[in-house]
């Protein structure tokens, strides 16, 4: 079969023949893949910035698909299922997993992360378990299912700010699909006051034709219209939370101080591990300001994909999301794309029929 492949040390990304998938264990589950993403994690993985098995390896931890084959112990889905993949496991024994936070697992989580780790969603086939997989609504598309991974971790993140202020300021940096999609849930819940910060016109022009009602605007103008501001007028009437979709850190730490008394600084974005950010002590005391960052999913995919389903066209139509399709061995003009900002997101096709 067909699979999309990584080589880190030598910065190789190829299509290759690989054998397809079998099942060795009774909770084995062989997904046939329909979708895939190209997740903002995998270009920093592409860019040698971000961990990921020294071998080949299958990229790709969004996919959707319909079930191909199970192992004897099997019983949550059947063969022919629509389903999406969580990437993301625990141990189940150690002291984070036992205290629910699957997501710190020193041995698997993040360390043993489908696509980085085993063997992706970038191809025709892949083995997963029982566990992970999760049966789609019926009315979610295969091809919209694949947002149910970045939705998940946007549903973790969103718990830790918990309440957001519906009748405050919130700023969203950057317009990539994460920022896009955090719009999108935003508005779902009925928060009316969204400024999305973002430096591309085409990026921008994605958050207009989302027709939320929300400002896009570029990161000049906004710094322009806080630096006329008094600290006692942004104390008082400043952003009540900034919510990082950019990873980059000249604008976090510009954004940090928008925020007014009582605010919240939620980083999501993927910055460099290098990155440093400078904030000010007195502010943070004075203001009360939250400072949280948070990483992917814990126990929130059930959650997504019946939200994805509430979501619907209205906010998963994906040309106005800004997202692209793309078969496998276009891939590089999808990196391009991806790159330049022309996208927000890139997804393959690899078997658009199951659809």
């Amino acid at each position: 079969m067909k699979a999309l492949q990584f080589l880190q040390p030598e910065q190789r990304l190829e299509v290759h023949d690989v054998p397809w998938p079998t099942v060795s264990a009774p909770h084995d589950v062989i997904v046939r893949v329909a979708f895939a993403g190209v997740c903002g994690s995998d270009l920093h993985a592409l860019s040698g910035h971000y961990p990921i098995t020294p071998d080949w390896i299958t990229m790709g931890h969004e996919l959707s698909g319909v079930v191909a084959e199970v192992g004897g112990a099997v019983s949550s889905v059947a063969v022919g299922d629509r389903v999406v993949v969580d990437p993301n496991r625990g141990c189940g024994v150690c002291r984070d997993c036992k205290l629910g936070n699957i997501h710190f697992c020193g041995t698997q989580s993040i360390k043993d992360c489908l696509g980085f780790w085993r063997p992706g969603g970038w191809a025709e086939a892949v083995l997963v378990h029982e566990a992970d997989v999760h049966q789609l609504p019926a009315s979610v598309p295969l091809s919209s299912a694949v947002l149910c991974e970045p939705i998940s971790c946007l549903l973790h993140a969103h718990d830790l700010f918990e309440p957001i202020p519906a009748h405050g300021r919130v700023v969203v940096l950057g317009a990539g699909i994460i920022g896009l999609l955090t719009a999108c849930l935003l508005h779902h819940r009925g928060i009316t006051d969204v400024t999305i910060s973002e430096p591309g016109p085409a990026r921008r022009s994605f958050v207009d034709g989302l027709r939320l009602g929300y400002r896009a605007a570029a990161p000049a103008e906004l710094a322009a219209e806080f630096a006329a501001l008094s600290d006692d007028q942004v104390a008082a009437e400043g952003v009540d939370m900034v919510i990082d979709c950019s990873g980059f850190c000249p604008a976090i730490e510009q954004a940090a101080g928008w925020l007014r008394r009582g605010g919240a600084l939620c980083l999501f974005g993927l910055a460099p591990p290098e990155g440093r950010v400078s904030l000010s002590p007195y502010l943070l005391v004075t203001r009360e300001i939250r400072v949280q960052g948070a990483v992917i999913n814990p126990h929130t995919f059930p959650r997504a994909t019946a939200l994805a389903a509430a979501l619907g066209d209205r906010y998963l139509d994906l040309p106005r999301l800004g997202m692209e399709v793309f078969q496998l061995e276009q891939y590089q003009e999808a990196m391009d794309k991806l790159k330049k900002g022309e996208i927000s997101k890139a997804m393959f096709a690899v078997n658009d029929s199951l659809e």
